[in-house]
């Protein structure tokens, strides 16, 4: 069983102040970019998407 850790109120302020300091240098670094394999493939979606697409007519179980 674990007890809860009692602290005063100025190592309480020094601890939510670190935290913060250390949460404000990691969010204002800027986000890491796509990984190359993910970048490529998105291309392709996007160029795909570009093209216009053909109306399927032969589609299984359709009647014509």
């Amino acid at each position: 069983m674990t007890h809860p850790v009692q602290i005063g109120p100025v190592h309480n302020a020094a601890l939510r102040k670190e935290i913060s300091e250390r949460l404000g240098i990691s969010l204002d670094r800027k986000p890491a970019g796509m990984p190359p394999h993910l970048a490529m493939l998105m291309r392709q979606w996007r160029e795909e998407s570009e093209q216009p697409c053909s109306e399927v007519t032969d589609r299984p179980g359709r009647s014509k």
